[in-house]
C-alpha cells in the first residue's frame, strides 16, 4: 500500500494524473476497461521520467494517442495508460514538424493557413499525428509516407530517441515499421510539403471529407476500417458483404449496414463481442474465398481472446 501511495505521489508531480479512469471515455468505439491510472505527459522528458517511474515500481503501462484505432480488452487495467500530450506544430519553409499529440484537424488547418499541400488525404481522420504515423494513415490513394521526411521515436527499453529516415519507416498500406511494434513511442515527425493555393488545398480537403462522409460515416461508435487492405483482389468490405455478414451482430457489436469494413458499437458492446465478431468474419471469409483478413486495428489488454 505504501508502495502504491509513493508511486501515485511521484506520478502526480510529473504529469496530469487521474485514478480509476474509464478508457471508454476516450475510445472512439466507446469500449475499454477501467484503468487504475491515466497520465497525460506534455514533454519528452516527462514521458521518459514516467516510464522510468513505471519500471522502478514495476507498474504496467500502455501508451496511447487519440485512441481511435485501439480495442482495449478486459474489465480492469491495473497499470497506467499514458497519453501523449505533446502537440506543438511548427514550420520551416515547406517543412512541417508536428509532435505526436497534435490532432490531425489542427495540423491540416495550419497547413491550409500556410498554403502547404500534401496531407489533405488525412482530412476527416480522427487521429493524432503519432497514431497516424504508426499506421501510415491515408486514404483514396494517398498516405503519410508520400510526404514523410523522418520520424523521431523513443525506445522504451533504452529511453533514447532515435531518428528514422523514410527508408527505415518501411511503409505499406496502413502499416509501417512501428505498427504492432510496442518498443517505440512516436515523439514527432517531419513532413516535406508543397506550396499550393488555398483554394486548391481547401477543395482537396473537402473532397476527401465528402468521400469519407459518403462511404464511412456509419453513425455509431467505431474504430474505422477493421481489416487491412492486403494484396487480395478486392477490399475487405467486398468479401464481408459477399458472405452476407452486413448487420450481423455478436452481442452489442455489429457489422455496419453502411460500410461492411466497419464494426460498430450499437450501445452495449464489450471488447469480447468485437473480438468474436472479428473471428467470425475471418472464418467465413476464409471459408468462402480462401482470403485471410488481417486486423488493421490494434487489439490489446487483459483477457485478449484474439489469436
Amino acid at each position: 500500500m505504501l508502495k502504491n501511495s509513493e508511486f501515485e505521489q511521484k506520478l502526480s508531480i510529473l504529469c496530469t494524473c487521474k485514478k480509476d479512469f474509464d478508457f471508454s471515455s476516450i475510445s472512439t468505439i466507446k469500449i475499454g476497461p477501467k484503468c487504475k491510472y491515466y497520465a497525460i505527459v506534455h514533454s519528452t522528458s516527462c514521458l521518459i521520467k514516467v516510464l522510468k517511474l513505471c519500471k522502478q515500481f514495476e507498474i504496467n503501462f500502455f501508451v496511447v494517442g487519440n485512441a481511435s484505432n485501439i480495442l482495449f480488452c478486459g474489465e480492469y487495467f491495473s497499470g497506467v495508460v499514458i497519453r501523449i500530450g505533446m502537440n506543438k506544430i511548427s514550420f520551416s519553409n515547406n517543412v512541417l514538424t508536428a509532435f505526436a499529440g497534435a490532432k490531425l484537424p489542427e495540423v491540416l488547418q495550419q497547413c491550409l493557413k500556410r498554403k502547404l499541400s500534401g496531407l489533405e488525404c488525412l482530412a476527416g481522420i480522427p487521429a493524432s499525428v503519432g497514431g497516424a504515423v504508426v499506421m501510415n494513415a491515408g486514404a483514396f490513394g494517398g498516405q503519410i509516407a508520400d510526404v514523410l521526411n523522418c520520424v523521431y521515436a523513443l525506445n522504451i527499453n533504452t529511453l533514447k530517441v532515435k531518428k528514422f529516415s523514410v527508408l527505415e519507416y518501411l511503409p505499406k498500406h496502413h502499416e509501417s515499421v512501428f505498427t504492432n511494434n510496442h518498443n517505440y513511442v512516436i515523439i514527432k515527425a517531419e513532413f516535406c510539403l508543397t506550396q499550393k493555393s488555398k483554394s486548391f488545398i481547401k477543395q482537396s480537403m473537402l473532397g476527401f471529407i465528402q468521400k469519407r462522409s459518403t462511404t464511412q460515416n456509419v453513425g455509431l461508435p467505431n474504430l474505422g476500417s477493421v481489416f487491412k487492405r492486403g494484396d487480395y483482389p478486392f477490399a475487405p468490405a467486398y468479401y464481408i458483404e459477399q458472405c452476407g455478414l452486413k448487420e450481423v451482430c455478436v452481442g452489442g457489436a455489429m457489422v455496419s449496414k453502411k460500410h461492411s469494413g466497419f464494426i460498430v458499437n450499437t450501445g452495449l458492446s464489450k471488447a469480447r463481442d468485437v473480438v468474436l465478431l472479428i473471428k467470425k468474419i475471418q472464418d467465413e471469409v476464409f471459408s468462402k474465398f480462401g482470403v485471410q483478413l488481417e486486423p488493421e486495428i490494434i487489439i490489446v489488454g487483459e483477457e485478449n481472446e484474439y489469436k
